[in-house]
């Protein structure tokens, strides 16, 4: 993979980044840069970028939320068997009062958590 990352790395006009902080800040740098990244971390990390318009809609928390907007991504929180104290803890947060108002405010829509049986 080192080799690999060396060689795109050498492409002038292919940026290449690593984690998703280093993906923004790319597209940040570039003069009419274009590229992906979630509305999520636009706005949980202040990014100084601008979510395209769809069919004439927005991204925003908003929009995620009323679901007018017309691309979501869906995340799933996996556990082992035992679960741990913390992350029981971790679980009870995200779907909290406090917990869903800040990820509706951070562009994600709603929060279901089912626990899998066996």
């Amino acid at each position: 993979m080192g080799k690999a990352m060396a060689k795109a790395a050498k492409r002038k006009h292919l940026p290449v980044a690593i984690t998703d902080q280093d993906n923004a800040r790319k597209i940040e740098s570039l003069s009419g840069g274009l590229g992906i990244t979630s509305l999520s971390q636009i706005l949980t990390e202040n990014r100084a970028l601008r979510p395209l318009s769809l069919d004439g809609i927005v991204a925003s928390a908003e929009t995620i939320a009323s679901g007018t907007y017309p691309v979501i991504k869906t995340f799933h929180l996996v556990t082992g068997p035992a679960v741990s104290d913390l992350a029981s803890d971790f679980i009870a947060f995200i779907n909290s009062p406090e917990g869903v108002g800040i990820l509706r405010r951070t562009g994600h829509a709603e929060t279901f958590i089912q626990a899998a049986q066996n």
